[in-house]
């Protein structure tokens, strides 16, 4: 799937600011990252795992709202799992 634009409003832009992110941070991420699917029975379908615009690794929740837009649930510093998904995906 490829995710072009994030959709941010209010609730989704306080979420994120929960772990020190923020929506201009994220949004980096779109630049170059890997896709992992989410695990069942959580919010959020997938995982991006990316750069932010500081170039930390930031795991990002998201839910696909088509068109290559995607609403992101919650997003985090990568913890070494995902860091290692990114490592191998060349990120």
């Amino acid at each position: 799937m490829l995710i072009e634009e994030f959709e941010w409003d209010d609730a989704n832009e306080a979420k994120v600011a929960t772990h020190g992110l923020s929506s201009d941070e994220i949004d980096g991420v779109l630049d170059d990252y890997v896709e992992l699917r989410n695990k069942r029975g959580r919010a959020g379908s997938h995982k991006l795992v990316g750069r932010g615009l500081s170039g930390a690794l930031i795991t990002v929740i998201i839910d696909p709202r088509g068109q290559g837009m995607a609403r992101p649930v919650n997003a985090w510093p990568s913890d070494a799992e995902e860091r290692a998904h990114a490592r191998r995906a060349g990120i």
